[in-house]
């Protein structure tokens, strides 16, 4: 179906994929775009063409998160042309949707090369059986090699402190996991991981020098990753 829907539009395959982007994580970046249409972290003219025609398009239109910081928002042709309905709740300029979709966009767009954000019914026909747990919006699927690494992520929302809770509440849940079946064969074949993005780096060190010590007791992997750019975001909370 979605085929259909590109053959009738006029825009490349740069802009459809950038588009895509915007429609699958609530937002994009001018960085995030640059990464999954070129293959790098520079932003050029290319770059540039591909956003001016989608905004010349109407099928984005710019967001300011502060003064320096800029995501784009599919507009409802925008969702048309991908067919993909729009939100029927739309709250994706709210504070938790801004940092859930930029810390997914960055951890799976711009930090990993082969990773993507996974939709319910994208797991039931890749991974059957693994779609029963994980908050919309959080689970995703890596290439790693020839395998599929099956990830759940968890975004920090608070600030500084607060690691200790998030040390043990991930522990909590990877042994809770691996009681149903099918996670605890992807867990000991090394291709299922809990992710915890949060802003700030040296939280993210302190909370996996902790998970290293949990390591004998699980066989799920879990890390800490630090998204820098969710730092204009939470600059309140740390005040």
């Amino acid at each position: 179906m979605i085929d259909k829907c590109f053959a009738t539009k006029r825009n490349s395959d740069s802009e459809i994929r950038a588009l895509k982007q915007a429609v699958l994580y609530g937002l994009t970046s001018a960085k995030a775009i640059a990464c999954d249409c070129f293959g790098t972290d520079m932003i050029d003219e290319r770059t540039d063409e591909v956003i001016a025609r989608l905004l010349s398009d109407s099928l984005i239109y710019e967001f300011w998160i502060t003064s320096k910081t800029r995501v784009f928002l599919a507009t409802p042709g925008g969702h048309a042309l991908v067919c993909e309905p729009e939100p029927v709740h739309d709250r994706r300029t709210s504070f938790r949707s801004l940092v859930s979709g930029i810390a997914m966009l960055n951890f799976c767009c711009v930090m990993n090369e082969h990773c993507q954000l996974t939709r319910r019914e994208d797991i039931k026909r890749l991974l059957p059986g693994l779609d029963r747990m994980g908050a919309p919006g959080s689970q995703y699927i890596k290439s790693v090699k020839v395998a599929r690494v099956f990830g759940i992520a968890k975004i920090d929302f608070g600030g500084a402190g607060n690691w200790e809770h998030i040390v043990r509440k991930t522990v909590a849940k990877a042994h809770q996991l691996v009681e149903i079946p099918d996670y605890l064969r992807l867990a000991k074949a090394k291709r299922f991981e809990l992710t915890v993005l949060t802003a700030m780096p040296e939280k993210a060190r302190r909370i996996n020098l902790r998970f290293a010590e949990y390591g004998a007791t699980t066989p799920v992997r879990m890390q800490a990753v630090p998204i820098p750019d969710l730092l204009p975001l939470v600059a309140p909370l740390l005040c």
